[in-house]
């Protein structure tokens, strides 16, 4: 008791997950020769840190472009500087997708435990407009050919290169109608 020998603890250097050393420094150092000492050492170990990603859902219109997609980031040290780069599965055609997100930088990535979620991206119908075209005929003619016009096609399709069924046009206008204006229905 009379020597007040102290400890001061320290570890190895190093914020990454990981084993370190602890270590001791003695003091006073002037009666540290009168001991036979075992300088003992134990481990701090550094572990992954829960972390995860997760991308906003979103949705588009046929034939527009995708907005920007975002997300949030939860569990990461701010100094780690984390970001995410988010993407979707591809295609243009109406239906479901998927939005998955990449992490930068990689070096720091093994310090956690990432839990890597995934949002819904939709591509919704877009709006195709079918217009019937005005048409007349001569008392106790015949009835004419009734035509249509196609409008809203997207990725330069045309109403002659439509993959959908051709709509029906119909009136109820015949060859014995009375003079009048009748409708065309599609």
């Amino acid at each position: 008791p009379a020597d007040n020998v102290t400890a001061t603890y320290s570890r190895t250097a190093g914020e990454g997950v990981g084993s370190y050393t602890i270590s001791a420094t003695l003091s006073p150092t002037g009666v540290l020769g009168n001991y036979n000492i075992a300088y003992n050492t134990a481990d701090f170990t550094i572990t992954k840190k829960d972390a995860s990603v997760t991308p906003n859902p979103a949705s588009k219109t046929y034939g527009s472009s995708d907005p920007a997609f975002t997300g949030t980031l939860t569990g990461f040290l701010p100094a780690d500087n984390v970001t995410a780069t988010y993407s979707r599965t591809a295609g243009e055609g109406v239906g479901s997708y998927t939005i998955s997100a990449t992490l930068s930088p990689t070096g720091v990535l093994p310090n956690y435990n990432i839990t890597y979620n995934t949002a819904p991206f939709t591509i919704n119908a877009a709006v195709l407009t079918v217009t019937a075209n005005n048409a007349g005929m001569i008392y106790g003619g015949m009835p004419p050919t009734l035509t249509y016009t196609m409008t809203g096609f997207q990725f330069g399709q045309t109403q002659g290169t439509a993959t959908t069924g051709a709509p029906a046009e119909s009136t109820t206008a015949t060859s014995s109608s009375p003079v009048g204006v009748y409708t065309i229905s599609i």
